[in-house]
């Protein structure tokens, strides 16, 4: 039984409330909060303390975290307490709650806790998303001519009084980024080497560590620049750490304008790149996402084939948002970039500080069933999901390729969720 999968599917697509007493166990439990660095659930600011997470279990051990994201519209998941446990509930969907082995919040990593030699929260230089994925963060604004209508980034950057700031992409400056980044480059790398020294031995990552160097966009005519910051940075990593990672540095950003720079980036030791066009028809490529659509969309896509040949099958992904277009599209698209090597995945599009999204977030059963297509797309081109399923917080695409969802001659796992 995949109730722990179910289960999941549930809280992306209909979100999560906490009764007060669940936000005090979490709270006393040391679960982890929201790390504000990129996005927010909407509302998180009405709760004082509101979990980042929840990792769910299956009967047989399986073990799954899923994102603690805002409650959408039909009826939410409900999280209280009962006996001194975390319990779990939905209308219509209790059973699938009951048949958990467990649920709980996941923990605060105890370097949350520490502070560089320099006083700056390790947190602001990296955080963990789900269990064991560790992100860098250069710098945490974005400077996009247009924001995507989903994002949260820059609202959720201003709106922290205590934070670190090394580089802004989007902060008025005379200087030009390399200039910047120049300027800032000998006490950053000192200091995120210093952050990472102090978690990489937090028990969050002693099974795996999946590393992601990220930020926000430099401005459209900048992508070159933050390619060779981010080569600077991905030569310290894969010296001093890279055997650490376990799927080496993977290099999240806008695809830069020459191929010179996507080979300096994988000379630097960037194993796989990320270009994410977040939706795949050309038409809502260009409504939700009106910044990259200036980038160009055919400009994504040429980089992300180049990709391929430069980083080899599978490393080259291109994540998209699960509801910004039909369910159809973009298992079209995931099949048209799977079968040239590029390692398609989506998230389930969810309800963040500062978004302006009017799309609706997928139902649960057909959220269910595109994951279940995604991952016979990935057995079909020789592709593996992203991470673990204890890392990929909004996404499905692990437990479909694990058999979660997998449908047998007498039981079909959606089947035990309501029609409504």
């Amino acid at each position: 039984m995949s109730h722990e999968t179910l289960a999941k599917a549930l809280i992306l697509t209909r979100g999560i409330q906490f009764s007060d007493e669940a936000l005090e166990m979490a709270q006393a439990m040391g679960a982890k909060g929201q790390n504000l660095v990129y996005n927010a659930p909407k509302g998180h600011r009405i709760a004082q303390f509101r979990p980042q997470e929840l990792l769910l279990s299956g009967a047989d051990g399986y073990q799954t975290c899923v994102s603690a994201v805002a409650a959408s519209a039909g009826s939410s998941v409900i999280a209280t307490v009962k006996n001194g446990k975390l319990k779990l509930g939905a209308e219509g969907c209790d059973h699938i709650f009951d048949g958990l082995a467990e649920a709980i919040f996941v923990p605060k990593p105890a370097y949350y806790a520490k502070r560089t030699a320099s006083g700056i929260p390790l947190t602001r230089l990296v955080s963990a998303c789900g269990v064991d994925e560790m992100n860098i963060w250069p710098w945490h604004d974005c400077a996009i001519s247009k924001m995507c209508t989903f994002c949260g980034v820059n609202k959720i950057n201003t709106s922290q009084p205590e934070r670190s700031v090394f580089f802004s992409a989007k902060g008025r400056r005379e200087k030009t980024a390399l200039q910047q980044w120049h300027d800032s480059r000998e006490l950053y790398l000192a200091e995120m080497c210093e952050a990472i020294d102090l978690a990489i031995d937090d028990e969050c990552y002693a099974e795996h560590l999946h590393l992601i160097l990220i930020s926000g966009n430099l401005k459209n005519d900048e992508l070159d620049t933050q390619a060779a910051i981010y080569s600077d940075i991905s030569k310290i990593l894969a010296s001093k750490y890279g055997l650490r990672f376990t799927e080496g540095i993977v290099a999240v950003t806008a695809p830069p304008t020459s191929v010179r720079a996507l080979q300096d980036m994988k000379d630097s030791g960037v194993e796989t790149v990320v270009f994410n066009l977040e939706a795949w028809m050309p038409e809502t490529f260009a409504s939700e996402c009106p910044g990259k659509h200036e980038i160009g969309r055919e400009h994504y896509l040429f980089m992300l084939r180049k990709a391929v040949e430069i980083y080899g099958w599978g490393h080259s992904w291109c994540n998209l948002v699960l509801g910004l277009d039909t369910i159809e599209d973009t298992l079209s698209g995931c099949e048209e970039m799977a079968s040239q090597g590029i390692t398609p995945s989506a998230n389930v599009l969810h309800l963040d500080e500062g978004s302006r999204c009017t799309k609706h977030v997928p139902g649960t059963r057909e959220t269910l069933r595109f994951f279940r297509s995604l991952a016979d797309i990935y057995r079909k081109n020789d592709l593996l999901p992203y991470y673990c399923q204890r890392a990929l917080r909004t996404s499905l695409s692990n437990e479909a390729f694990a058999g979660r969802l997998s449908r047998t001659a007498s039981y079909d796992p959606i089947d035990l969720l309501p029609t409504f």
